[in-house]
């Protein structure tokens, strides 16, 4: 069992996740929509469901839909700067979707300022 502390470490939790969207649905660049794969957002909702429950069995931990989903959100997102600890979130889930083919270069921000607090 991987335990609440690393549930969403880079190769259980976050490497899995966007290895599973790739062979699931593509690279995020062949999705058409911002924030699912076009045409396939029941399917999508249902595989971060599905996903949610296999991290709870295999962290102990209750994961859900919702978090499953934010994880998603950090590599998506088009941040310009950042600060506290979102700037770990952040680079840990485009770190895990880059290694995993989710992502690619050209999705990465020119530049992205981070700030200490």
């Amino acid at each position: 069992m991987l335990g609440r502390k690393n549930k969403w470490n880079q190769i259980f939790g976050r490497k899995l996740l966007y290895s599973q969207l790739t062979v699931r649905f593509g690279p995020y660049n062949t999705w058409g929509d911002r924030n699912y794969p076009n045409g396939k957002k029941e399917e999508y909702e249902q595989f971060i469901a599905d996903y949610a429950t296999v991290m709870t069995i295999l962290s102990g931990d209750r994961t859900s839909s919702g978090a499953v989903a934010q994880q998603i959100a950090w590599a998506l997102t088009d941040q310009k700067d950042i600060g506290g600890s979102h700037t770990s979130q952040y680079i840990l889930n485009v770190a895990a979707a880059y290694h995993s083919g989710f992502l690619t270069d050209k999705n990465f921000p020119e530049l992205v300022l981070s700030e200490r607090k």
